[in-house]
């Protein structure tokens, strides 16, 4: 089977349903449709992935911060503490 652009099998499937409503649809329409819905399921389980990825990119960056605002909190305490108790 000859595969087609997604936008292409869109359009013309978009325009052949119009000219065709009350038809059923023929075997190249069930091959643009089927078509469609795995490019349809591809990108579902890409958004999917994507905001899989951003969640632990999410998590990750805010563990960073929280340590290093730890870190930075630790180091002015040492230096307030030393300072008035010199």
């Amino acid at each position: 089977m000859k595969r087609i652009p997604f936008f292409a099998a869109l359009f013309s499937f978009t325009l052949l349903m119009s000219v065709r409503a009350a038809e059923a649809p023929s075997a190249q329409e069930q091959q643009i449709l089927a078509v469609i819905k795995e490019v349809q399921a591809q990108q579902l389980t890409i958004a999917e992935n994507e905001a899989n990825r951003q969640v632990v990119g999410d998590v990750r960056v805010s563990v960073w911060a929280i340590a290093i605002s730890i870190v930075i909190g630790v180091i002015v305490l040492g230096i307030v503490w030393a300072w008035l108790n010199r």
